[in-house]
């Protein structure tokens, strides 16, 4: 599918919570994150994150499906990963410290989001109010916003003479 770079600013897929589904995942962010103005690193990081924050639906919410939220605008990526299950918390909470066991395995996940992206958001689905919500958010660095958006609003101009301006529209910000 060839899809035009002001698709990628917004979009939004459901994923059957199963394995399988964990490759269309990082798809889905790398091919939007090339669009992002991120750097090779941060859309790396920005992919291994979402990869991780999937991975937990998949393994412990006891959702059928999962729903990701690609939001881009010139300053930052926002995405948002789903489920309609229950927040088991590892070991440690968010904020504290873990020791390093080398014979127990997982329970580093939030730690490793939150180390590959600027901001970390975690909303627990519980009893009652089942659905977990991982927000994350990578910054675009200032040189990158330049390039990007102006991209972004070329594409997005109308034919010359249509506009009522010989063909030239203001970028949006």
């Amino acid at each position: 599918m060839n899809r035009s770079p002001v698709s990628y600013a917004r979009a939004t897929g459901e994923f059957p919570a199963v394995p399988a589904s964990l490759a269309d995942v990082r798809r889905f962010v790398r091919e939007r994150a090339a669009w992002s103005g991120l750097s090779d690193r941060d859309r790396d990081e920005l992919v291994l994150a979402v990869s991780e924050a999937a991975t937990n639906a998949v393994r412990h919410s006891g959702s059928s499906t999962m729903r990701l939220r690609w939001r881009a605008n010139r300053r930052r990526v926002v995405v948002t990963v789903e489920d309609r299950g229950i927040f088991r918390p590892g070991r440690p909470a968010p904020g504290e410290q873990r020791s390093i066991e080398p014979l127990m395995p997982g329970g580093y996940g939030l730690t490793l989001m939150s180390a590959s992206t600027d901001e970390l958001h975690l909303r627990e689905g519980f009893e009652g109010s089942p659905g977990t919500r991982v927000r994350l958010v990578k910054r675009v660095p200032p040189p990158a916003r330049r390039t990007l958006w102006t991209h972004l609003a070329r594409a997005a101009d109308p034919p010359v003479g249509l506009s009522g301006s010989g063909g030239r529209s203001r970028p949006p910000w």
